[in-house]
């Protein structure tokens, strides 16, 4: 009977001992180091330093969004004209270099996250290895009847005491399985947070793209009115009437064609009008034309074809950022400016949203998503820009009942096997029922 109770005695310490070695590596008593923590202290050094770094770079861009502002209210001359672009020029610069920033954080990040999430691989499984071990002598000391186990000791309050120690240590075990599980809850967090930041970078990657493009975009702008400053105001009417002529002869072919196409809107695929529906495309809103028989439209009905205007223009600086107003699916890009002849939209996007409704981003400097890729609502899609049939930098957001839009090619509806009729450049058209005003939609100024 003393050898039983010897035994017992040697495996409840030898039970003991496995526990405090389990909680020991959970940290439930002496903190552990692991090898990674110096490299994780290290580099969330180096995070909250960009961090900072971030912070003055907006700031900066702030202060070059200011100029932007100041230099290009409605600039009267192309000297007025240049030096808009040329701030814009320096804003988007400075846009890049916030851009590069983050996406250095954002690798600083992942790669503190790896160390994180390598770390606690190891310590799981490590106190899983320790937790099984302990269970199973646990349960062979169970395996004995209370009977025997009680007849092991000769001192009865020797037994009672080594019953209250497996209770404890039950209770113990129990403790540690619920540590072992936030572990495991905390690993799952540690790995969903490395891939939020991992699209965060490739969406980073993909707006640095689209910022150098819309700098290319703003240099060459600013070269095209160089030139056409060389004949001075004379030659800048010219070139504006040029703009205006090639904007009218487009919008009145398209309003040829689409008051030719015979689709029946049934007005209850697509949402009454109602302010919130749809979010504002860009953060700053000002709005340089409504939708409809503006003044500018009556004022100027060959402009347009006809008098009134199919969506509503926002006056923005090249290179700003423009956002999906709802979630939906990128049905379809282009860029007429590809296509010699062709005067349209330049580069645009057009979304299908779920509702019903679609809407279409024109004039943009840089394109930052791909057909068939859905988006959310507040996604940056594009850069804004001045391509296509454009007098100057703006976001021109056209909103269509989705039963009418389809996008088809030039040759479709302009006469000619010349110019643009034989390219293979497309641009969305309705039915002008299916034409909505987006000011309807968008929220109250």
């Amino acid at each position: 009977m003393k050898r039983n109770h010897t035994s017992n005695y040697k495996r409840i310490g030898a039970i003991v001992g496995l526990v405090g070695l389990f909680l020991f590596c959970v940290g439930m008593t002496t903190p552990t180091t692991y090898a990674n923590e110096e490299k994780i202290e290290k580099l969330q050094g180096e995070i909250n330093n960009l961090n900072g770094k971030l912070d003055d770079i907006n700031k900066a861009i702030r202060e070059a969004e200011s100029k932007v502002a100041a230099s290009s209210a409605e600039a009267a001359s192309i000297a007025s004209k240049v030096k808009s672009l040329e701030a814009t020029r320096s804003k988007i610069e400075k846009d890049i270099n916030y851009t590069e920033t983050e996406i250095s954080r954002s690798k600083l990040e992942i790669e503190k996250l790896g160390y994180e999430i390598s770390d606690k691989e190891v310590r799981i499984k490590k106190n899983t290895v320790a937790l099984e071990q302990a269970i199973k002598e646990l349960n062979m000391l169970e395996s004995m009847t209370f009977i025997e186990t009680m007849l092991a000791y000769n001192d009865m309050s020797e037994f009672w005491n080594q019953l209250r120690s497996i209770e404890s240590f039950q209770e113990q075990v129990q403790d540690v399985v619920i540590s072992l599980k936030d572990l495991n809850v905390e690993l799952k967090t540690k790995q969903q947070i490395e891939a939020e930041e991992k699209a965060k970078l490739e969406s980073s990657r993909k707006l640095l793209s689209g910022e150098r493009e819309a700098v290319s975009s703003t240099k060459a702008k600013t070269q095209e009115l160089l030139t056409v400053a060389q004949k001075e105001e004379q030659a800048q009417r010219a070139y504006l009437a040029q703009k205006v002529q090639e904007k009218k002869q487009f919008e009145s072919a398209l309003l040829e064609y689409e008051s030719q196409l015979k689709t029946l809107i049934d007005p209850t695929s697509f949402p009454t009008a109602g302010q919130g529906v749809l979010s504002w495309p860009v953060d700053v809103v000002r709005i340089t034309q409504q939708f409809g028989g503006t003044q500018f439209a009556k004022n100027n009905p060959g402009i347009y074809g006809r008098a009134m205007h199919n969506g509503t223009d926002f006056g923005v600086p090249i290179g700003t950022k423009v956002y999906a107003v709802l979630d939906g699916v990128v049905q379809e890009t282009g860029n007429t400016d590809a296509y010699p002849g062709c005067k349209s939209w330049g580069k645009w996007v057009l979304i299908k949203h779920p509702n019903g409704l679609s809407t279409l981003y024109a004039h943009l400097s840089s394109i930052l998503v791909s057909p068939g890729e859905s988006v959310t609502r507040g996604k940056t899609i594009a850069l804004s820009g001045n391509t296509g049939v454009s007098t100057g930098p703006h976001l021109h957001l056209t909103l269509y009942a989705s039963q009418g839009v389809q996008v088809v090619k030039f040759s479709d509806f302009k006469p000619g096997a010349t110019g643009c009729a034989a390219t293979g450049a497309a641009t969305p058209v309705a039915p002008l029922e299916a034409y909505l005003d987006p000011g309807s939609y968008l929220p109250a100024l």
